[in-house]
This record gives C-alpha cells, structure tokens and sequence, in this order.
C-alpha cells in the first residue's frame, strides 16, 4: 500500500489549485452564463497576473464567442503587490471577495457606475490606496471591504448604500474623514458596524481635532464606536442621542470631558472604561442604570454623583484606583449584585441623603463602605431658595449663592472633587463651564455653570 508521509502531504496541500476556462490576454476568465455570455476575472497563475497600470475589458473572446465581463471575481488579483492601478469598465456588476486583497502597491483604483456590489475584504490590506471614490451605484460594501487601508485618508458613503457589512474600514489608521450622504440610512447613527473600534483615527480625530462634536442627526451611538481614540480629549453628546452601546468610548486614554446628555437612560456595559484621563463625569438625572464596567479603570476619577434616579449599578463598574468620594443621592440604595467599587474606594467616604445612612448600613455591598456620612442632596440644576436653606442659580457665567449672609463659609468644589473656591462670598465668577458642587456648611447642592 502506498503510503504518503505528512510532511509529503502538507507540501501537497500548500499548491494552490487554480481553476479557469480559458486566459485572455494575459487575464483568466470563468464563464459565469453560456446564455448570457457573460463571465468572471477569476484566479489565475500567479506568473500570469498583471503589474503596472491594468484596464480590464469589458468583453473578452474564446473560441469565436464573445463574452461580456461583468465581475472581478473571488480572489482575482489576491496578493498581487505590483499592481498599482486598475481600471474597471462599466460592464462589471460585482467586485467579489478579496478581489484585491494584498495589493499593496495599488495606489488608485476607478470603479464605475455599474458596481453594485464591493464585496467582503475586495480591497483587504490595500496599504498603498489613498483615496477610493464609491459610485452612487453601490448597494452593497461586504465586511472589512477596506479594512487595513491604512493608506487610506477620507471615504464617502453614498446614499445608494442600503447595507454595510461589519467593519468595513478597520485599522484604516491614516483615515482622518468619513463622509455619509444625508439621504444615506446610515446617516443617523454612528454605528458599531459602520465605524469599527479599531478604525481608531475613523471618526474620532478628522483632521487632527482633538475636540469632537457629533451633529443632533446621531440618534444612536453603536458598540466600539469611538473605542480606542487615544487623541480624542473631549466630545459632547447631543440631546438627539437616545442610546450608546457597549464599550463606546473604551481605552479612549486622552478623554478628559464627556457630556453625557439627559436623553441617555443607560449607561451601558464597559462605555468609558479605561478611559484613564477622565477626570470629570456628569451623570444626568434621566440614568436609571449603570452597567458592568461602565468606568472600569477610569483611574482620573476622585470622586462621581450618582443621581437619584439610578436603580442599579453593574459589576466594576466604578473600580477606579483614585475614587476617594462617592456622592449616591438615591434615599434607598441601588441594587448591587455584585461589587461595583474597588478595595481603595471603600475605604474612602460613601455620602447618601440624610436620614438614610442607617439603610445604606444595613443593604449588601453598600456596607462594606467603612465611613457613610449623611448629606442634604436637596440641591438641583439652577435651584431656587429652600425655606430651611440656600438656594444656587447661574446668571451672567457667576455663580449666586442666595440666603446667606456675609460671614456664611463657602466652598466649591468641581466635579472631580478638587476644592476651586473658598471663602464668604455669595457671587462666584471666574469659573470654567462645567458642574459644581456648592457647600454651605452641612448642605450641598449641584449646579450646572
């Protein structure tokens, strides 16, 4: 019996079987319709494929017939790194399945008006492609269609696209500008799909802002979307946003601000974790949840206010090693099934409503605070005076403090627990646009300047 040896049988399995019906002019061709006469650019011999500057026709001749070209079929120019044009006639429909995956030296491709369809990984690790210019012909981009173009610097999705495969431009790390047409269904949302975590400078930084602000036409924000923009400091979240998904602003180590509007009831799984630079967070009073690792290692954070509207707070979600001051205005405490704070957190202050520090005591996790200190939470955005109390208001970029007479002590702190202001003054000016926190003696109130 004839036996193969397995190194025998790997060097087998490594030739590459290439099937065609017939070469024209260099190219390989497969009949897709004997009735239509039409046929496929499909795989060839590697010695056969063309370098340089490449036009392929629009019809091709075998055996007296002529056939009409109308895809650039799977895998047809895979790997070929010397190609460094291509023009694709207009009789083509479809450019399939890594098409032109690894050509690295193709700097400019024309695709016409007839593609319907750029099909998954077409243009895979095409380092060397600047620019690619989508025809409103275009319904369909497959998944990582672009993916490690890192050559690539600004894309436009026209509104003839009705679907978008899964991350069609990841790692595409020099593109700085993304455009979708307004009649696009994409326009809408800033979506996990569209814009993958990985295409870090995608959307994040175009044009080397370090500030973004994403237009009140988002409604969603999707998984991943921002994840991993290391040069974005600061974005503010339109009231139009109605949702974000998991891990949005992820290991985005340079954010030092977010606002966080009050259309958002969630605040999902991993959103700003590991966002080490956040030093301020304002979480709106319309959250009625927090997820798991929700500011998981947001190590900037020395303190947070947690609202009263918040009913529970996921696993890790605050284990953030400087979080000395946690701020919980809810009279019953947020369900936790398991611990969202940190060793070193407990160890600092737990301030909850008055009158509650007893329930605070007695409820799982809650208690393994070792100080809670009650506080009066009454305080809200732009609030008038109380009858037993002071009232805080913004007017003219100053903060008032009402009902106070000239030798009350205030203090102020920002949101991130530094103390900016101390003394007998009842008009605070001078301050930068953000939350405060305001302090007359055992009161303390928030206001937005």
């Amino acid at each position: 019996m004839c036996r193969i040896s397995f190194l025998m049988l790997l060097i087998i399995m490594s030739f590459r079987v290439v099937a065609y019906d017939f070469k024209y002019k260099g190219l390989c061709y497969n009949i897709l319709s004997e009735k239509d006469r039409t046929v496929e650019v499909t795989e060839g011999d590697y010695d056969s494929r063309s370098e340089g500057s490449l036009s392929v026709p629009s019809k091709v001749s075998y055996n007296g017939i002529s056939y009409k070209v109308t895809t650039i079929g799977y895998r047809a120019f895979y790997d070929c790194d010397g190609l460094v044009s291509v023009t694709i006639p207009n009789s083509v429909s479809t450019i399939g399945g890594d098409a032109f995956s690894g050509c690295t030296g193709l700097t400019s491709v024309n695709i016409p008006n007839s593609v319907t369809i750029i099909d998954e990984l077409a243009f895979n690790y095409c380092t060397g492609l600047t620019s690619v210019d989508i025809p409103s012909s275009v319904v369909t981009i497959g998944s990582r269609a672009f993916s490690y173009c890192s050559g690539l610097t600004s894309v436009t999705v026209p509104s003839s696209v009705t679907t978008i495969g899964d991350n069609p431009f990841s790692n595409c790390s020099g593109l700085i500008s993304i455009l979708v047409d307004e009649g696009n269904p994409y326009y809408n949302s800033i979506d996990g799909i569209l814009y993958d975590k990985n295409a870090s400078i995608l959307i994040c930084c175009p044009g080397g802002k370090k500030t973004v602000n994403i237009p009140t036409s988002v409604s969603t924000i999707g998984g991943g979307a921002f994840s991993g923009c290391n040069g974005m400091t600061s974005i503010d979240i339109p009231g139009s946003v109605t949702s974000i998904g998991d891990d949005a602003f992820s290991d985005c180590g340079g954010l030092t601000h977010v606002s966080i509007p009050g259309s958002i009831s969630v605040i999902g799984n991993g959103i700003f974790s590991y966002c080490s630079g956040l030093t301020s967070i304002d979480i709106p009073d319309s959250v009625t949840s927090i997820g798991d690792y929700a500011f998981f290692r947001c190590d900037g954070l020395k303190s947070v206010i947690i609202p009263n509207s918040v009913t529970s707070i996921g696993y890790g979600a605050f284990f953030c090693k400087e979080l000395i001051s946690v701020y919980c205005h809810a009279a019953f405490p947020p369900d936790l099934f398991s611990p969202p704070f940190n060793d070193s957190t407990l160890e600092g202050v737990l301030y909850v409503p008055k009158g509650c520090k007893a329930v605070y005591e007695t409820v799982f996790l809650w208690n393994d605070f070792r100080h809670i200190e009650e506080m009066d939470f009454s305080g809200v955005d732009e609030t008038k005076t109380d009858s037993d109390g002071f009232g805080v208001s913004v007017a003219n970029g100053e903060i008032h403090i009402d009902n106070i007479d000239g030798g009350t002590f205030v203090e102020l702190l920002d949101i991130s627990g530094k103390s900016v202001f101390k003394g007998h003054r009842s008009v605070i000016s001078g301050l930068a646009n953000g939350v405060y926190v305001v302090k007359v003696e055992d009161k303390v109130k928030k206001i937005r300047l």
